[in-house]
């Protein structure tokens, strides 16, 4: 590539930019096999918030 060319990403380069900036937790896996990129895997979390009153409740009633 010359450096009057346009740069133009690669593919994953916008396929991972999507998977991430869809997220507000969690993780993005590459799997790469001779250099190349061959899977994306993304796991999402999902925070629960919980009051440390309510948990030390719930706590108390499942034993």
């Amino acid at each position: 590539m010359t450096a009057n060319k346009l740069h133009t990403p690669e593919p994953w380069v916008e396929i991972i930019r999507r998977k991430v900036g869809a997220m507000r937790y969690g993780s993005v896996k590459l799997t790469i096999r001779d250099g190349q990129i061959m899977h994306c895997e993304t796991t999402e979390k999902t925070r629960l918030h919980v009051e440390r009153e309510a948990a030390a409740d719930f706590g108390r009633k499942a034993t």
